[in-house]
């Protein structure tokens, strides 16, 4: 369990989360990379947000107290970052591969998601109603960060064809002679 415990641990997600972006990069989905790059950043900020709002006490250590950990329990920031590299793994499998492989590639994350929760339950570090709350910020979070992806193309090629008719004085199909003859 200790393996799963440093698997999403803050020195191996940064250099996971790194070895995903550059391949999203060498894919040519920058937006998607860019979009990834902001959602791991936020995790911190978002966890560290509501544990000093719930302010939930950590489990008593009573069979391992292998960590002594001074922070409080809900939601499980490992449960979250585990799950939110999940999940848009599995979504930009399925958008850019077209062989099986993405199955492959789903289901070792989605095993890995699900193990480091439950490494987080069997350390007694916290409660499941963390892990649960962890994921239900990812599912809120992970959707909305796809819609963008998915829409801020559209709005920025309505904004770029708006500027284009706002600073262009002459159509290019008219020459400015015509134009002119007109007014």
């Amino acid at each position: 369990m200790e393996f799963l415990h440093i698997l999403y641990g803050p020195l191996y997600t940064i250099f996971h989360s790194l070895i995903i972006f550059i391949v999203i990069l060498i894919f040519k989905k920058r937006l998607f990379a860019c979009i990834f790059a902001i959602i791991m950043l936020l995790q911190k900020p978002i966890i560290e947000f509501f544990k000093n709002i719930y302010q939930s006490p950590r489990p008593p250590q009573e069979f391992f107290g292998v960590y002594e950990i001074n922070s409080y329990s809900y939601p499980s920031g490992h449960a979250m970052v585990s799950m939110t590299i999940t999940l848009f793994v599995i979504y930009f499998v399925f958008t850019t591969l077209k062989t099986g492989i993405k199955y492959l590639f789903s289901i070792i994350y989605l095993i890995l998601a699900i193990l480091s929760a439950y490494c987080r339950l069997y350390l007694d570090v916290h409660w499941f109603i963390d892990i649960i709350g962890g994921w239900f910020l990812v599912f809120s979070i992970c959707p909305i960060s796809i819609f963008l992806y998915k829409k801020l193309p559209i709005y920025y090629e309505k904004y770029k064809n708006n500027s284009k008719k706002t600073f262009n004085r002459y159509p290019a199909s008219k020459g400015k002679a015509e134009s002119k003859n007109k007014l």
